[in-house]
């Protein structure tokens, strides 16, 4: 090979390189804006991505507190029914049983019976419950009023934890606006 066509392979290589070396770095100069937008991107993207993933452990927590505090109300309820009925029950039961031994004790004394004074004993006993019953009705009606304040608290504190619930979905979300999930879905 000449001299010649080796300085022109050389200066052309040189060439070649030079104009490898310049286009990158004219392409560098033109991506690295695009480059950082893209990084930019990529990071809201993530944050977006974790706020949907905690979107859904915030639904279920404030599901399960809505179905607790149901479950509670119902069984408290079905408690009251059961001491309702049972309080009716004892209530009729104890308001019948001074009135039957008043009519027997008539009758015992009616006809001369001796057993009258063990009829005014049952008698005086049945009354005696009667108004142990109403005491205690009085004293289970200021507990009941107690519990009432108390379940009124426990339905507050219910409230204000699902509205903490709300506000960190609000600003989970970071546009301040309330979030229903479907604007996260594409």
């Amino acid at each position: 090979m000449s001299k010649s066509r080796r300085s022109k392979k050389l200066w052309s290589r040189k060439l070649l390189q030079a104009a490898k070396s310049e286009a990158s770095s004219v392409i560098c100069s033109d991506l690295a804006p695009k480059l950082d937008a893209a990084e930019k991107e990529n990071v809201a993207l993530k944050a977006k991505v974790l706020s949907m993933l905690e979107e859904p452990e915030l639904r279920i927590i404030e599901r399960n507190l809505s179905t607790r505090a149901a479950e509670t109300a119902s069984k408290q309820h079905l408690e009251s029914i059961k001491r309702n009925f049972f309080s009716n029950h004892m209530s009729l039961y104890c308001a019948t049983l001074p009135c039957e031994n008043y009519d027997k004790l008539n009758e015992a004394l009616a006809r001369g019976d001796h057993s009258w004074t063990a009829l005014t004993l049952k008698l005086c006993s049945s009354l005696e419950v009667a108004n142990k019953l109403v005491q205690s009705t009085h004293g289970n009606a200021g507990l009941l009023l107690e519990k009432v304040e108390e379940l009124e608290k426990i339905i507050k504190r219910g409230d204000s934890a699902v509205a903490a619930v709300k506000a960190i979905t609000i600003t989970s979300v970071g546009d301040g606006k309330p979030s229903t999930g479907s604007e996260h879905v594409k």
